[in-house]
Protein backbone atom coordinates (compact mmCIF):
# COMPACT_ATOMS: atom_id res chain seq x y z
CA UNK A 1 0.00 0.00 0.00
CA UNK A 2 0.90 3.24 -1.03
CA UNK A 3 0.89 6.94 0.81
CA UNK A 4 -0.53 8.95 -1.91
CA UNK A 5 -1.83 12.13 0.52
CA UNK A 6 -0.34 14.29 3.08
CA UNK A 7 -2.85 13.07 5.59
CA UNK A 8 -1.31 9.33 5.23
CA UNK A 9 1.93 10.83 5.60
CA UNK A 10 1.37 12.47 9.04
CA UNK A 11 -0.64 9.02 10.22
CA UNK A 12 1.95 7.12 9.27
CA UNK A 13 4.55 9.20 10.89
CA UNK A 14 6.89 6.97 13.14
CA UNK A 15 8.93 8.19 16.28
CA UNK A 16 12.28 10.06 15.06
CA UNK A 17 15.37 8.34 14.74
CA UNK A 18 18.48 10.51 16.38
CA UNK A 19 21.90 10.92 15.42
CA UNK A 20 25.40 12.13 16.73
CA UNK A 21 28.56 11.87 14.88
CA UNK A 22 32.01 13.22 14.78
CA UNK A 23 35.42 12.89 12.93
CA UNK A 24 38.54 13.52 14.01
CA UNK A 25 41.36 15.25 12.67
CA UNK A 26 41.44 17.89 9.71
CA UNK A 27 39.46 17.19 6.93
CA UNK A 28 40.61 18.48 3.32
CA UNK A 29 37.78 20.76 1.40
CA UNK A 30 36.02 19.12 -1.48
CA UNK A 31 37.11 15.41 -0.39
CA UNK A 32 34.14 13.23 0.75
CA UNK A 33 34.17 11.49 4.25
CA UNK A 34 32.41 8.28 5.26
CA UNK A 35 31.03 8.52 8.91
CA UNK A 36 30.15 4.58 8.63
CA UNK A 37 33.44 4.07 11.52
CA UNK A 38 33.05 7.35 13.43
CA UNK A 39 32.60 8.17 16.63
CA UNK A 40 28.44 7.32 17.39
CA UNK A 41 27.25 8.73 20.75
CA UNK A 42 23.78 7.30 19.70
CA UNK A 43 24.94 3.47 18.91
CA UNK A 44 28.05 1.71 18.48
CA UNK A 45 30.68 2.34 15.74
CA UNK A 46 30.28 -0.27 12.77
CA UNK A 47 32.44 -3.20 12.38
CA UNK A 48 35.13 -3.17 10.05
CA UNK A 49 34.25 -4.31 6.38
CA UNK A 50 34.05 -8.34 5.90
CA UNK A 51 33.02 -10.48 3.77
CA UNK A 52 36.76 -10.29 1.70
CA UNK A 53 37.48 -9.25 -1.88
CA UNK A 54 33.34 -10.69 -2.86
CA UNK A 55 32.14 -8.56 0.10
CA UNK A 56 29.19 -9.13 1.86
CA UNK A 57 25.87 -6.75 1.52
CA UNK A 58 24.23 -5.75 4.25
CA UNK A 59 20.68 -5.71 5.70
CA UNK A 60 19.51 -3.63 8.82
CA UNK A 61 19.92 -4.21 11.55
CA UNK A 62 24.11 -3.86 11.11
CA UNK A 63 26.25 -2.42 13.44
CA UNK A 64 26.82 0.91 13.39
CA UNK A 65 24.18 2.17 11.05
CA UNK A 66 21.61 4.70 11.86
CA UNK A 67 19.15 2.89 13.67
CA UNK A 68 15.27 2.24 12.11
CA UNK A 69 12.61 -0.09 11.97
CA UNK A 70 11.26 -2.03 9.06
CA UNK A 71 6.81 -1.28 8.75
CA UNK A 72 5.27 -4.04 10.54
CA UNK A 73 2.90 -3.62 6.73
CA UNK A 74 2.86 -1.45 4.20
CA UNK A 75 5.74 0.63 2.70
CA UNK A 76 8.06 2.79 4.35
CA UNK A 77 9.04 6.51 3.26
CA UNK A 78 11.55 8.73 4.40
CA UNK A 79 9.35 12.16 5.85
CA UNK A 80 11.66 14.20 7.36
CA UNK A 81 15.64 14.75 7.82
CA UNK A 82 17.05 17.50 10.50
CA UNK A 83 20.85 18.28 10.54
CA UNK A 84 23.48 20.64 11.75
CA UNK A 85 27.06 20.26 11.19
CA UNK A 86 29.42 21.92 13.09
CA UNK A 87 31.40 22.81 9.51
CA UNK A 88 29.72 24.60 6.36
CA UNK A 89 29.48 21.69 3.17
CA UNK A 90 27.43 19.25 2.15
CA UNK A 91 25.83 15.79 4.15
CA UNK A 92 24.45 13.48 2.75
CA UNK A 93 22.37 10.32 3.86
CA UNK A 94 22.30 6.92 2.06
CA UNK A 95 21.73 3.41 2.15
CA UNK A 96 24.78 1.44 2.00
CA UNK A 97 24.18 -1.62 -0.27
CA UNK A 98 27.49 -3.14 -0.23
CA UNK A 99 30.97 -3.12 0.84
CA UNK A 100 34.22 -5.40 1.13
CA UNK A 101 37.49 -6.33 2.21
CA UNK A 102 40.93 -7.72 1.62
CA UNK A 103 42.03 -5.64 -1.60
CA UNK A 104 45.64 -5.24 -1.98
CA UNK A 105 46.90 -1.26 -1.70
CA UNK A 106 50.32 -2.11 -3.52
CA UNK A 107 49.53 -4.28 -6.46
CA UNK A 108 48.79 -2.14 -9.72
CA UNK A 109 47.17 -5.28 -11.10
CA UNK A 110 43.77 -5.86 -11.82
CA UNK A 111 41.99 -7.26 -8.76
CA UNK A 112 39.08 -9.28 -9.92
CA UNK A 113 35.90 -8.96 -7.92
CA UNK A 114 32.52 -11.30 -7.43
CA UNK A 115 30.18 -8.98 -6.25
CA UNK A 116 26.97 -10.59 -5.11
CA UNK A 117 22.83 -9.82 -6.24
CA UNK A 118 22.62 -6.64 -4.86
CA UNK A 119 19.54 -6.40 -2.04
CA UNK A 120 16.35 -5.55 -3.68
CA UNK A 121 16.70 -1.74 -2.61
CA UNK A 122 17.28 0.41 -5.87
CA UNK A 123 15.39 3.64 -6.67
CA UNK A 124 12.76 0.79 -8.30
CA UNK A 125 13.17 -1.29 -5.34
CA UNK A 126 14.76 -4.26 -7.87
CA UNK A 127 17.97 -5.81 -7.90
CA UNK A 128 19.19 -3.93 -11.19
CA UNK A 129 20.91 -1.41 -9.25
CA UNK A 130 19.37 1.81 -10.42
CA UNK A 131 20.40 4.70 -8.33
CA UNK A 132 23.49 2.78 -6.68
CA UNK A 133 26.80 4.20 -6.94
CA UNK A 134 30.53 2.96 -5.73
CA UNK A 135 32.92 4.83 -3.78
CA UNK A 136 36.50 3.42 -2.14
CA UNK A 137 36.31 3.41 1.52
CA UNK A 138 39.63 4.69 3.33
CA UNK A 139 39.59 2.00 6.18
CA UNK A 140 43.23 3.04 7.98
CA UNK A 141 45.65 5.45 7.11
CA UNK A 142 47.13 4.76 3.65
CA UNK A 143 50.99 5.33 3.33
CA UNK A 144 52.67 7.38 0.39
CA UNK A 145 51.44 7.51 -3.35
CA UNK A 146 47.96 8.87 -4.75
CA UNK A 147 46.50 6.30 -7.63
CA UNK A 148 44.15 6.79 -9.85
CA UNK A 149 41.19 4.39 -9.11
CA UNK A 150 39.64 2.33 -11.78
CA UNK A 151 36.35 0.46 -11.28
CA UNK A 152 34.96 -2.31 -14.08
CA UNK A 153 31.37 -2.53 -13.76
CA UNK A 154 27.96 -3.55 -15.78
CA UNK A 155 25.31 -1.25 -15.18
CA UNK A 156 22.14 -1.02 -14.30
CA UNK A 157 20.95 -1.46 -17.92
CA UNK A 158 22.89 -4.74 -17.84
CA UNK A 159 25.85 -3.53 -20.39
CA UNK A 160 28.77 -4.74 -18.77
CA UNK A 161 32.74 -3.45 -19.29
CA UNK A 162 31.48 0.16 -18.01
CA UNK A 163 34.39 1.72 -16.40
CA UNK A 164 34.61 4.44 -13.60
CA UNK A 165 37.45 6.22 -12.19
CA UNK A 166 37.90 8.29 -8.43
CA UNK A 167 36.32 11.64 -9.22
CA UNK A 168 38.50 13.70 -6.99
CA UNK A 169 41.84 12.97 -6.59
CA UNK A 170 43.46 10.49 -4.11
CA UNK A 171 46.47 11.65 -2.09
CA UNK A 172 48.95 10.41 0.63
CA UNK A 173 48.02 9.69 4.23
CA UNK A 174 44.21 9.66 3.28
CA UNK A 175 42.70 9.08 6.83
CA UNK A 176 40.13 6.99 7.39
CA UNK A 177 36.98 7.74 6.62
CA UNK A 178 38.22 9.51 3.02
CA UNK A 179 35.48 8.53 1.02
CA UNK A 180 36.69 8.12 -2.65
CA UNK A 181 33.52 8.53 -5.11
CA UNK A 182 33.95 6.66 -8.03
CA UNK A 183 32.38 8.70 -11.47
CA UNK A 184 30.62 6.62 -13.54
CA UNK A 185 30.98 6.25 -17.19
CA UNK A 186 28.41 8.46 -19.61
CA UNK A 187 25.15 8.13 -19.17
CA UNK A 188 24.96 5.16 -16.76
CA UNK A 189 22.00 5.45 -14.35
CA UNK A 190 23.87 2.96 -11.71
CA UNK A 191 25.57 -0.24 -10.95
CA UNK A 192 24.28 -3.83 -11.12
CA UNK A 193 27.96 -5.48 -10.38
CA UNK A 194 31.10 -4.97 -10.16
CA UNK A 195 33.95 -6.78 -11.87
CA UNK A 196 37.39 -5.46 -11.12
CA UNK A 197 39.46 -2.64 -9.82
CA UNK A 198 42.65 -1.36 -10.44
CA UNK A 199 45.26 1.52 -9.17
CA UNK A 200 47.52 2.92 -10.98
CA UNK A 201 49.97 3.32 -8.55
CA UNK A 202 50.86 1.73 -4.97
CA UNK A 203 49.79 2.64 -1.99
CA UNK A 204 52.33 1.72 -0.24
CA UNK A 205 50.05 0.82 3.13
CA UNK A 206 47.20 1.08 4.83
CA UNK A 207 43.20 -0.30 4.11
CA UNK A 208 40.42 0.02 1.93
CA UNK A 209 37.22 -1.13 0.85
CA UNK A 210 34.77 -0.55 -1.87
CA UNK A 211 30.91 0.16 -1.38
CA UNK A 212 27.83 0.21 -3.05
CA UNK A 213 25.71 2.66 -2.00
CA UNK A 214 22.44 4.74 -2.51
CA UNK A 215 22.09 8.32 -2.12
CA UNK A 216 19.21 9.15 0.09
CA UNK A 217 19.23 13.16 0.27
CA UNK A 218 21.87 15.62 0.21
CA UNK A 219 21.57 18.20 2.53
CA UNK A 220 23.28 21.70 2.07
CA UNK A 221 25.00 22.98 5.46
CA UNK A 222 25.15 27.10 4.51
CA UNK A 223 25.89 28.00 8.00
CA UNK A 224 27.84 26.43 11.26
CA UNK A 225 25.54 24.86 13.42
CA UNK A 226 22.48 26.09 11.57
CA UNK A 227 20.18 23.27 11.18
CA UNK A 228 18.57 22.05 8.19
CA UNK A 229 14.98 20.71 7.54
CA UNK A 230 14.26 18.62 4.59
CA UNK A 231 10.08 17.64 5.12
CA UNK A 232 8.52 15.46 2.81
CA UNK A 233 7.27 17.62 -0.07
CA UNK A 234 11.38 18.68 -0.39
CA UNK A 235 12.25 14.75 -0.07
CA UNK A 236 9.74 14.17 -2.67
CA UNK A 237 8.90 11.43 -0.17
CA UNK A 238 11.58 8.53 -0.97
CA UNK A 239 10.58 5.19 -1.03
CA UNK A 240 12.82 3.59 2.01
CA UNK A 241 12.85 -0.12 1.19
CA UNK A 242 12.74 -2.86 4.06
CA UNK A 243 16.76 -3.71 5.29
CA UNK A 244 17.88 -0.41 4.29
CA UNK A 245 21.15 0.56 6.26
CA UNK A 246 21.79 4.44 6.73
CA UNK A 247 24.74 6.35 7.02
CA UNK A 248 25.99 9.63 6.40
CA UNK A 249 28.93 11.18 4.05
CA UNK A 250 29.98 14.73 4.03
CA UNK A 251 32.02 17.21 1.83
CA UNK A 252 33.46 19.27 3.94
CA UNK A 253 34.27 23.30 2.94
CA UNK A 254 36.67 24.09 5.23
CA UNK A 255 39.80 22.17 6.63
CA UNK A 256 39.25 21.22 9.75
CA UNK A 257 37.30 18.40 12.00
CA UNK A 258 33.92 18.03 12.05
CA UNK A 259 30.52 16.59 13.95
CA UNK A 260 26.61 16.67 12.73
CA UNK A 261 23.72 16.16 14.92
CA UNK A 262 20.07 15.37 13.50
CA UNK A 263 17.17 12.99 13.23
CA UNK A 264 15.26 11.07 10.94
CA UNK A 265 11.85 10.59 10.52
CA UNK A 266 10.26 8.02 8.34
CA UNK A 267 6.24 7.70 7.31
CA UNK A 268 4.88 3.82 6.89
CA UNK A 269 1.67 3.13 5.66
Amino acid sequence: MAITTLDSIIAGLQPPTYYAKGLSGTNVVGRAYSWWRAINSISGDAAAPAGGVGGETLVSPVRGELMRRDPVSGNAYLARFVCHAGQVGQVTLADRIWQNSGLSVTSTAVQSIASPTWPARDEDGATLGKGFMLAVEIQSVMGAGGPTITVSYTNSAGVAGRTGTNKVSASGSSPAGTFYVVELQDGDAGVRSVQSIQLSGSWTSGALSLVAYRPLVHAAITGSHQPVTYDAMRLGLPRIYDGTVYFLTTIPLANSGVNVFGQIIEAHG
